[in-house]
């Protein structure tokens, strides 16, 4: 029945004129819900809903309509429309994919259908509207106008029929006439500042939920403003588009703001711009291209923001408080804040927290401010991920005398943060700054880069990126005198930490203290980093700590200090007398101080001895024998290091090798060490080859190098063949005269060229284009082999080529193929094929779309248990390996059949203990003992640590810290933000309630997420990590992990090992990172990136962007409209499921369509660049496969 199908959203009548008719209403029209009520009371309205199947919709409600009620006579379609297209839902038809609807469309039985869209019939549209009465078989009416208000020209006449029409309109004569609204894709087609098709005049059109795009005329020009900005009204959540007219260019002339959106408390409006050019923006206050009320949001996706000006701050962007700020692949270069020397004078971006701020993949260069010229944050949760910041510059700020803080100006040469929260640990946040660049950069007062300011609730993470020459000034008449040449990390008290690694500082200066870092109170850990060539420049008594000036509690560990330099004491560093400050395989190397204008020589490492927990080594030694100069620790190794040049060694980290001979190779002590150095190669290898892997001291790990020779692979598709196989790798079968192709990949796995001749294959074979002759090493290359199709039979022989490769020369196996009689050989004319009508039976009657591979939600299985303290956990049932207390995944083996089907999260029981600690409701530390034992945090914020014994650890409210350490221990934060570590062993960690950090560490863990906003990384060894509900960020780590990002729009990542990663519901961004991997979004509009080696991407259901990357990967898009990119140096790529009309091909970095050469046949086609394989559409016709598949990514 209709009324049960769809009760929610479907107006019944009881009455039917003899004439019946049916109606559908789009829910992106504008005010649909008039619409909805004035249709007459001789029609059933259907709604259908943006996230719908439009196209199915209609065609299950006719179908069942029908069989109710005996016939359809007129359907009525409300909806969006442009020439020779309707939207329906989350589809769109259209001539190009007509035919793949035709099976739907065939079951519109009605007499008549009328299309109320915009301009549907206009130009080529008339092609389509025939086309749709030749499918349905019904008369069908559209216009070729306006459809809608008069107020923007509509009216509500379909001008163009292809038959006679008797149905009227259905909606009642008043509402017409009080419609206010169009019924049209919103396009800009003018460049005028304001008219008809101009982007103010869309604006004042579109409603809530509305995307404006620009003709595809408008490409590469300009459209000014001249009568000022233009407001987005309050509640009127906009996408605005520029992806159909690349390099489009919106001007405030130097004279106005571009964007004010209008925001308020009650309701909250979101922007989001796209694929444009926002420029010569200006305002006297804050936000020149883009400015925020109260609440407002902003999104930035490849987006330019060039010259604005905002005299107060936010040159380029303002978001006013409460507001979220979402910045990714955009590029902010020259906008300036400067002209009222404002303390939130941020010169590109100016954040009002507490909320986000989240900038990946962006580009800030040549940012003039006053504090921050590229970002200045006021209390938010900031994420700086993959983003270079260059020559940003904030020296134009003065000490401002009457002001409040006169003192604060200048700080923070690219970023300017002011906390990273309100003042209650409930709202504590992070500053990360992630595989991201500044160069350049210069500040006055204190952090040349960076200033980061946080309240004792906050930390601090930096990894992964590189500082260089940075530098800071002093800020002359009663500033500060210049600390911190790339960051300056401030707090009034302690903080929740302040994290560096993986990260180099090179060539940074400070005028009078830190010339790399500077910071006070922050309990600081330093792991795989290396300072090279910082300057703390002062010859005063200040002049301190060439590369860092320490002022809080420090773990220092594999980091290498080299040639750095202070103009008094502490060429290294400066420690504060009352801080612990420990090393562990730690370099000091060719430090030195000045000691001012005094011949001393002391000091030239470090101001104090520190702490040695072993593995450090110096040189040279101190220089006197004075009481007054130390060695970096009284009991460090004197010897030299032999370090090579500062240079890039491997992942765009630039570090300082160790040389043949280093005194550092195999020095360093292995417990605590990481496992990877600072270029991500793994720790500890056995440098001088006495059998035993030690790590090395310093952020570089050494490691032989291994003879030069080549070393051949062989790829067919995934499979990796092995050398003198001689079981046939088989072709398949074909028809005679229908050639059939494989493509091989040759990869060069060695350190020296592989070389490639004498190619021999069986009779029936043949060899398209050549035999690559030379492999550099590390490089890969195609051939590709044919079956000739020229007779029928069995074709079958070996493979063989020459290498030198000495263990696989030649390199053969056997190939096989099956050549069969083409079946129209036979004479047609003996039996009339024509007397069975092949048309009889529709293969469409079937709607493929029917059922909804989506139904079955994969976040259904989450693991969370709501509540606090309750500590019977219930979780699907999947064994573990081991008994109760093992919770070790059984095998982590990647699912590579393409099936989507998610592994289901383990069980687990808790462990049987012998003892139970109970806490308070204060804030209290907890260690167990060496028996297994239950560990009761309650309230507060507790410190609890397991010892070695089978845990249960629960925090209880606040946000508590939770160790496990050894044993298998299972342990669950409860309620609030917790961080906890597994530790040693197996285990299991539950975040439950809050935003929590969970760290598997060693062994195979089980962490799962529960409610919130949590970060997970596995760590070591074969993890499964399910993210629960919530925006979650997913490490696998290393070895081979299962991710499940579940509920929520979560970020994965595989890391290093083979790893298998579920995206669950919403957008996901999942990336496989190294090994070979499967990836599977699941709902919801995804981002898969496979990363290197061979990999298998799935992208479910939703419009997703795949990209396999390096390797040679199988992609599968799933339904709805996907995009697979490609780039120049990816691998051999094979796509399965490519939907004409439908999917596209996009090109990325550089590559062009008129660098591809296409070829294949009926069933495949091959795209190549050069005469290298770049993809592999199976099932496509080649003849289909044009410039419209393809769009520039």
């Amino acid at each position: 029945m209709i009324a049960n199908l769809f009760a929610s959203q479907t107006k019944i009548h009881n009455q039917y004129f003899p004439g019946n008719s049916i109606a559908f209403i789009d829910s992106r029209l504008d005010n649909w819900q008039l619409l909805f009520s004035g249709v007459a009371e001789n029609s059933p309205v259907f709604v259908i809903d943006r996230t719908d199947n439009g196209i199915d919709k209609i065609t299950q409600a006719i179908a069942e309509y029908t069989a109710e009620f005996g016939r359809v006579d007129a359907v009525h379609i409300f909806c969006h429309g442009s020439p020779g297209c309707l939207y329906l839902g989350d589809r769109s038809i259209n001539l190009s994919n007509l035919e793949h609807y035709t099976p739907q469309l065939k079951q519109w039985q009605a007499a008549e259908i009328l299309l109320y869209s915009c301009h549907v019939a206009a130009a080529s549209g008339s092609d389509f509207v025939n086309k749709i009465s030749e499918i349905t078989e019904a008369n069908v009416a559209a216009s070729v106008g306006l459809i809608g208000s008069r107020k923007y020209g509509g009216n509500w006449d379909l001008e163009f029929t292809t038959g006679e029409i008797k149905s009227a309109n259905p909606l009642a004569a008043k509402v017409r006439e009080n419609y206010a609204g169009i019924l049209a894709v919103l396009t800009v087609t003018s460049l005028a500042d304001s008219g008809s098709g101009s982007l103010r005049e869309i604006i004042n059109q579109a409603q809530n939920g509305d995307t404006i795009k620009f003709a595809s005329n408008l490409a590469n020009q300009s459209i000014t403003l001249t009568t000022g900005q233009i407001e987005i009204p309050v509640g009127k959540n906009l996408t605005i588009d520029g992806a159909d007219a690349a390099g489009l260019t919106i001007s405030g002339n130097n004279s106005s703001r571009i964007f004010l959106l209008k925001s308020t408390s009650v309701n909250p409006t979101t922007l989001t711009v796209k694929d444009l050019t926002l420029e010569k923006a200006y305002t006297p206050e804050r936000g020149g291209a883009i400015a925020t009320e109260h609440q407002g949001s902003v999104n930035l996706e490849n987006v330019q923001l060039n010259n604005n000006v905002a005299d107060k701050g936010g040159g380029a962007v303002f978001i006013a408080f409460e507001g979220n700020l979402t910045v990714n692949k955009s590029k902010f270069n020259g906008n300036t804040a400067t002209a009222a020397n404002d303390e939130r004078g941020a010169g590109a971006i100016a954040f009002w927290g507490p909320n986000n701020l989240i900038v990946k993949n962006s580009d800030f260069t040549n940012n003039k401010g006053i504090n921050g010229a590229a970002i200045n944050s006021l209390n938010a949760k900031v994420t700086i991920e993959n983003s270079t910041f260059i020559n940003n510059d904030t020296t134009t700020a003065f000490y401002d005398t009457g002001k409040s803080n006169p003192f604060l100006r200048g700080y923070g040469g690219a970023i300017y943060t002011d906390r990273a929260s309100t003042n209650s640990d409930a709202t504590s946040g992070t500053i990360q700054i992630i595989n991201s660049r500044f160069e350049g950069n210069k500040g006055r007062g204190e952090g040349g880069a960076a200033y980061l300011y946080t309240g004792t609730q906050d930390n601090v993470v930096i990894s992964g990126s590189n500082f260089i020459n940075n530098q800071i000034l002093e800020l002359p008449n009663g500033g500060a005198p210049g600390n911190g040449g790339a960051i300056a990390q401030l707090n009034n008290a302690a903080n929740k930490g302040f994290t560096i690694t993986d990260t180099t500082f090179a060539n940074n200066t400070a005028t009078n203290s830190g010339g790399g870092v500077w910071f006070n109170f922050a309990p600081t850990t330093i792991t795989n980093s290396t300072f090279s060539g910082n300057k703390a420049l002062s010859q005063t008594t200040s002049g301190n700590g060439g590369a860092m000036a320490i002022g809080g509690p420090t773990d220092i560990i594999n980091t290498t200090f080299a040639n750095n330099s202070a103009g008094w004491v502490g060429g290294a560093l400066v420690a504060s007398a009352n801080q612990a400050v420990s090393v562990k395989n730690t370099i000091f190397a060719n430090n030195t101080a000045d000691n001012g204008p005094n011949d001393w020589n002391i000091q030239q490492h470090t101001n104090r001895q520190l702490t040695d927990l072993g593995g450090n080594i110096q040189w040279p030694a101190k220089l006197t024998n004075l009481g007054n100069d130390y060695n970096a620790t009284a009991t460090i190794t004197i010897a030299d290091p032999k370090l090579g040049p500062l240079q890039d060694n491997g992942n765009g980290r630039l570090t300082h090798a160790l040389l043949a001979g280093s005194a550092a190779i195999d020095a360093g002590v292995n417990t605590g060490a990481p496992t990877t150095d600072q270029n991500g190669k793994s720790r500890p290898v056995d440098g001088d080859n006495n059998g035993t892997a030690m790590v090395d001291s310093g952020a570089y790990e050494f490691s032989l190098a291994a003879p030069e020779a080549p070393k051949i692979e062989v790829i067919e598709s995934s499979n990796n063949i092995v050398d003198g196989t001689t079981t046939p790798l088989d072709f398949g079968s074909t028809n005679v005269g229908s050639i059939i192709t494989k493509t091989f990949t040759v990869k060069n796995t060695g350190n020296a060229a592989l070389n490639l001749s004498n190619l021999q294959l069986p009779t029936g074979f043949s060899l398209v284009g050549s035999l690559p002759a030379t492999l550099a090493a590390a490089s890969q290359a195609n051939f590709v082999v044919q079956v000739d199709a020229n007779t029928a039979g069995s074709l079958s022989g070996e493979l063989s080529f020459t290498t030198n490769d000495s263990d696989e020369n030649p390199f053969n196996f056997f190939i096989a193929a099956t050549v069969t009689t083409n079946p129209g050989t036979t004479d047609p004319g003996t039996t009339d094929p024509g007397t069975t009508d092949p048309g009889t039976t529709d293969p469409g009657t079937t709607d493929p779309g029917t059922t909804d591979p989506g139904t079955t939600d994969p976040g259904t299985n989450s693991p969370i248990n709501s509540g606090t303290n309750n500590n019977s956990v219930v979780l699907p049932s999947d064994s573990l390996t081991g008994g109760s207390n093992s919770d070790a995944i059984a095998n982590n083996t990647a699912n590579f059949s393409g099936n989507c089907q998610e592994v289901s999260t383990p069980t687990f029981t808790l462990n049987i203990v012998e003892k139970i600690l109970n806490g308070t409701d204060l804030d209290d530390i907890i260690t167990g003992s060496d028996i297994p034992e239950e560990l009761q945090g309650f309230g507060g914020n507790d410190f609890i640590r397991g010892m070695s014994g089978n845990d249960n650890i629960f925090g209880g409210d606040g946000n508590d810290i939770l160790q496990g350490n050894m044993g298998d221990d299972f342990i669950d934060g409860q309620a609030e933000h917790d961080l906890i570590y597994g530790g040693q062993n197996n285990d299991v960690l539950f975040g439950n309630i809050g935003d929590d950090i969970l760290f598997g560490d060693l062994g195979n863990d089980t962490l799962l997420g529960g409610d919130g906003d949590d970060f997970m990384n596995g760590n070591q060894s074969n993890d499964f990590l399910d993210a629960g509900a919530g925006n979650d960020t997913l490490h696998g780590g290393q070895n081979n992990d299962i991710l499940k990002g579940n509920l929520g729009a979560d970020i994965l990542f595989g890391d290093l090992g083979d790893d298998t990663l579920y995206g669950g519901a919403e957008n996901d961004f999942i990336n496989g990172n190294q090994g070979n991997d499967f990836l599977c979004s699941g709902e919801g509009n995804d981002t898969l990136h496979g990363g290197k080696e061979n990999d298998v991407l799935n992208g479910g259901s939703g419009d997703d962007f795949l990209s396999g990357d390096l390797g040679n990967d199988t992609l599968m898009g799933g339904t709805d409209r996907d995009t697979f990119v490609f780039r120049v140096e990816d691998g051999s790529n094979t796509i399965l499921d490519f939907e004409l009309g439908q999917d596209k091909i996009g090109l990325a970095s550089g590559l062009t369509f008129d660098q591809l050469t296409i070829d294949g046949d009926q069933n495949n086609a091959v795209i190549r660049t050069g005469d290298r394989l770049l993809v592999s559409v199976n099932g496509v016709d080649v003849s289909a496969m044009t410039a419209d598949n393809f769009t520039l990514v």
